[in-house]
């Protein structure tokens, strides 16, 4: 059986790319493999779990729930069917 070097191997080579982008980034803050900000107005932050392999059990962890729809998209104004008949138009 083939063994895999752990994931905290990704850590040093993640924390470089992170710093040439302008992040300040440490390791295992508050549960999470790797933490970094990039100063700013405003400060950007990344979140980043390490893993040496990937399955499509990981993937929803990575897509953010779905926004509700009348959040995106107002609801249509309710027209009465008297409204109708007498040729309104709600805006």
């Amino acid at each position: 059986m083939l063994r895999r070097a752990p994931e905290t191997s990704l850590y040093a080579t993640v924390k470089t790319y992170l710093e040439r982008l302008g992040y300040v980034a440490k390791g295992k803050v508050c549960g999470c493999d790797v933490v970094a900000v990039r100063p700013g107005k405003p400060p950007l932050l990344v979140v980043t779990e390490l893993k040496m392999g990937f399955t499509l059990e990981f993937l929803p962890h990575g897509i953010p729930p779905a926004w509700p729809s009348h959040l995106i998209r107002p609801e249509p104004e309710k027209v009465t069917m008297s409204d109708a008949r007498a040729g309104r138009q709600h805006r």
